[in-house]
């Protein structure tokens, strides 16, 4: 009954993310608790006559058709008080009372996870870095985390869908039925079918430019760390990196050229503290007391996914050798050996054992090593 109770609170007031429904929820044990203590139990200095006039409203009827209809569109609800919550979105001040999930929501705390975001107005370079960085870190078993805002954002999101190892989610500053950038709404399907597009808006509520900045402490809030891309001295990524500080979280930056106006925010931030991240090793090094065994089976993961692959295009290189190289190789294999004696065991001209094996060294088949000798390298 849950979702019921917190339904009925998010739907009292037609203004969204109220003060007072951060306070209730931490006072209360559940749902039913919340709509009980409401019916006059609360303390007369806590909350203004108005809210407490508010509150005082006991019908359901409202939270009862919104929790069918939210049904029917496939939106999920996870309140407060269920064991799926969050844990990182409970230690902050300002906790949302719901959130509204299509998809499903990966646990981005326990296992780990990164949110990646930066400037809407990005370079080129911006855009490669977002991809790279997202998609290198889903490889070793990361969640990314991002606003699903044009450009980094974006990036971030198709980085890690393109490794398809982690889900990805997006925390968006409307209802989660509306689509913004509506761009993006390929995107948005991608998102929703193997991680989640969530917020804490009721379903409806359009995104709207005052709502974007309080959605940002949800985006600091709900990872381990947040890395930071590209942005301008003033960019609303400076607004998250804010709330990731007062929330005692890691916070990664990629650093710019001196001039370059679009990375003038992240050069501030490392000058001011933050990790300076040139490559996914500087957040592995932060994340791996936190989260090792599971990072270290991700890599032993990879790794033998990569060794598989050698293995194959290797094989695939052996079968497109003639006759003369394969019996070049099957010696090699055995010991490593000069020109001269490969020449001299398979009856070939030193000319012609010169032309193979400088054919089969080009392909990196083979490799010379120290006396002249030649040995395998696949």
């Amino acid at each position: 009954m849950n979702d019921l109770y917190i339904l009925w609170l998010l739907s009292l007031s037609p203004k969204q993310f109220l003060p007072r429904n951060y306070k209730l929820i931490k006072l209360c044990k559940d749902g039913k608790d919340l709509y009980e203590k409401c019916d006059g139990g609360l303390d007369k200095g806590f909350f203004s006559e108005k809210d407490r006039k508010e509150l005082s409203s006991r019908p359901l009827d409202k939270a009862r058709f919104l929790l069918d209809k939210y049904k029917k569109d496939g939106i999920n609800i996870i309140s407060y008080y269920d064991n799926s919550y969050p844990s990182f979105l409970k230690e902050i001040s300002t906790p949302p009372p719901a959130l509204f999930v299509k998809g499903k929501l990966p646990d981005t705390c326990e296992n780990p996870s990164i949110t990646i975001v930066g400037t809407r107005n990005c370079t080129e370079e911006g855009r490669k870095n977002a991809a790279r960085f997202s998609y290198a870190l889903s490889e070793m078993g990361f969640s990314v985390v991002s606003g699903m805002a044009r450009g980094i954002d974006t990036y971030a999101h198709k980085g890690c869908l393109f490794s398809g190892k982690r889900p990805t989610v997006a925390v968006l500053a409307g209802g989660v039925d509306n689509i913004y950038p509506p761009e993006n709404k390929e995107l948005y399907n991608a998102i929703t079918e193997s991680g989640a597009v969530i917020s804490e808006a009721l379903p409806g509520t359009p995104p709207i430019k005052a709502f974007f900045p309080i959605r940002n402490r949800i985006l600091s809030a709900i990872t381990f760390g947040t890395l930071i891309i590209e942005t301008a001295i003033e960019g609303g990524s400076l607004i998250t990196a804010k709330y990731a500080l007062e929330q005692n979280k890691l916070i990664f930056a990629v650093p710019g050229g001196l001039n370059a106006a679009k990375s003038k925010g992240t050069n501030a931030l490392i000058k001011e503290g933050a990790i300076l991240c040139n490559g996914i090793s500087c957040v592995i090094e932060e994340y791996y007391p936190i989260y090792g065994d599971k990072i270290k089976i991700a890599w032993e993961q990879e790794i033998k996914k990569r060794n598989t692959e050698v293995k194959k295009r290797n094989a695939n290189k052996i079968e497109t050798l003639d006759e003369n190289e394969k019996k070049i190789y099957h010696m090699l294999k055995e010991e490593p050996l000069s020109a001269d004696k490969i020449s001299e065991k398979t009856n070939l001209s030193i000319n012609t054992t010169i032309a193979l094996l400088q054919n089969m060294e080009i392909n990196e088949i083979i490799k010379p090593i120290k006396g002249g000798l030649y040995i395998v390298r696949l």
